[in-house]
């Protein structure tokens, strides 16, 4: 019973949440209100695939789901690997090789919590550049070192621009996912000094569709954009169920064909005469 009690209270914190109604979450179930209340109430058990059903209708985290099932007496379905791991081999040479592609641009690869995973040789140089050496093995968190004021904020122009956007999609993560982690990043994050004023500022001239952060040592800048899109010849993506960004730039225009182990040619431009009037041109007699 009391198992049932942590699972109704859970899914309704969710529904409450998610801001939806008892009667549009069973539509969006296919189940019915009544046996809805009923779970909510804690006077009904539910199945495992209700409880996914549920989860699912409700768009809870993976993480979260497993919170849900082992509340209603159930084992996790999804589990947590470390990138380390060796059933992990091929998605780290992938990883790897990603960021070898964007070189000498910087790119990193962060978990959900933008702690640093992975950097490539030129983001190295960056962070040399700016802050100096890093001791090897020390812990990087991304959002800190954004958002702090001793480490990348001296060097950003605009950093009241890309401070506003960058903790407000950390207040959307921390909406979605609803952990305690998520939570205690966004509440570090609001601590530091100059962050409520720049939460308080106008948007810029494009809200909502691009956010350029300005390095006042760098010679270029990075783009963050909330959805992919191509510019010229810079071209920059971002991951949303990762939060993780990329940009890179185009070395030569893009071939019009695959490559495929032989050189193919554009087809030939067809003639505009119709083949009477060519087969007449070609058995006119010469004038010469």
């Amino acid at each position: 019973m009391s198992q049932q009690r942590d699972f109704a209270a859970s899914l309704r914190w969710w529904r409450q949440r998610k801001g939806h109604s008892q009667l549009e979450l069973a539509g969006r179930a296919d189940i019915s209100q009544r046996h809805l209340s009923f779970l909510e109430l804690g006077r009904a058990a539910p199945s495992r695939d209700m409880v996914i059903r549920l989860a699912a209708a409700l768009d809870v985290p993976l993480r979260q789901q497993n919170a849900l099932l082992v509340a209603a007496g159930f084992a996790p379905v999804w589990r947590q690997t470390d990138l380390a791991a060796p059933e992990l081999a091929q998605i780290r040479y992938a990883l790897d090789f990603i960021l070898a592609q964007q070189e000498p641009f910087p790119a990193v690869v962060v978990d959900r919590h933008w702690n640093l995973l992975l950097a490539n040789s030129g983001a190295g140089q960056l962070v040399e550049l700016l802050v100096g050496p890093l001791a090897p093995g020390t812990a990087v968190n991304l959002a800190d070192a954004l958002v702090a004021p001793g480490v990348l904020r001296p060097y950003l122009t605009n950093w009241t621009e890309v401070a506003g956007y960058f903790v407000r999609s950390v207040e959307a993560d921390a909406a979605a996912d609803g952990t305690t982690a998520t939570a205690e990043l966004l509440k570090r994050l609001l601590a530091y000094d100059g962050v409520e004023a720049a939460l308080a500022a106008p948007p810029g001239r494009h809200p909502g569709r691009c956010c350029r952060c300005y390095s006042a040592r760098a010679t270029s800048a990075c783009s963050f954009s909330p959805r992919s899109r191509r510019s010229g010849r810079r071209r920059t993506s971002r991951c949303r169920s990762c939060a993780s960004k990329a940009s890179f730039r185009w070395t030569r225009k893009p071939r019009r064909f695959f490559e495929t182990g032989r050189k193919r040619t554009p087809p030939r431009r067809l003639s505009r005469r119709s083949p009477a009037t060519a087969s007449a041109r070609h058995a006119a007699p010469c004038r010469g």
